[in-house]
């Protein structure tokens, strides 16, 4: 519980970013952020060095090969950049492309094992249920059971919809929330200054629109350590409880007094 998301090298400069749209006085806030705000970020900071971005697609995703077919439920969208950011233990495949075509997929080793067993299933193509033929680029071990996202197959961003060039189109989409959004930032970041950046940003790229829906809106940075323990927000994935951890450690402490 206390380890979550630690086996990343660089945990310590990665950062979600979360946000509130606070509408006639009501207040919400979000895991997800909109599609475009990474990028946007990352062209108008330069302190941002990256972002990536998970999007989830749905609760029950159906893969066939041939005469297999099975439900998963952790289907991601994923920048092509996923596997520079996370630390992934890569089994087959190049991790620096293997997102990088918009038909290529990146599968856990459970997803190859249950079609594949153990041949090694490079260049094989799966079919969603939508028809759409897919080719496995890369296959990756299990995410450990510590991670505050897991997922068995990972989509490539190349796939959907590019990021508009305009940039009014581009603010428009700025109050719509749908994927997870995630910074690398430099060493010893200082989290207070990312409320300049939200601030300027909302200015530069919100503030007309959401004067118009009375809408506005701030964002801020979580440690990546401290999302599983710190986080209560909406469309977040299931979180842990610190209080329990707590409580537990109090009881086992005074079963042990007692003992003593």
């Amino acid at each position: 519980e206390l380890t979550y998301d630690q086996h990343n090298r660089n945990y310590k400069n990665i950062y979600r970013v979360v946000n509130e749209f606070n509408n006639n006085g009501k207040s919400d806030d979000f895991a997800i952020t909109s599609p475009v705000l990474g990028p946007m970020l990352k062209e108008e900071f330069p302190e941002i060095l990256d972002y990536v971005r998970l999007n989830h697609v749905r609760l029950k995703f159906l893969f066939h090969y041939e005469d297999k077919a099975y439900y998963w439920d952790k289907v991601y969208v994923a920048d092509e950049n996923i596997f520079k950011v996370f630390t992934h233990k890569i089994i087959y495949g190049d991790p620096e492309t293997a997102l990088v075509g918009p038909t290529s997929i990146a599968v856990s080793e459970t997803f190859a094992r249950k079609y594949f067993g153990d041949a090694n299933p490079i260049g094989k193509v799966i079919h969603p249920d939508n028809g759409v033929a897919l080719k496995i680029s890369l296959v990756f071990a299990d995410l450990p059971e510590n991670s505050h996202v897991r997922y068995d197959v990972l989509m490539s961003y190349n796939s959907v919809v590019a990021i508009p060039d305009n940039v009014t189109a581009r603010r428009q989409q700025l109050f719509n929330v749908a994927t997870y959004t995630y910074l690398v930032m430099p060493d010893h970041y200082d989290i207070r200054k990312f409320n300049r950046i939200s601030e300027e940003f909302f200015n530069k790229n919100m503030a007309a629109m959401g004067k118009a829906l009375n809408d506005t809106w701030r964002s801020w940075l979580q440690p990546l350590a401290d999302i599983h323990l710190h986080s209560d927000l909406r469309y977040d994935e299931p979180t842990g409880n610190r209080f329990y951890i707590y409580a537990f450690a109090a009881v086992a402490g005074f079963i042990l007094l007692v003992a003593c």
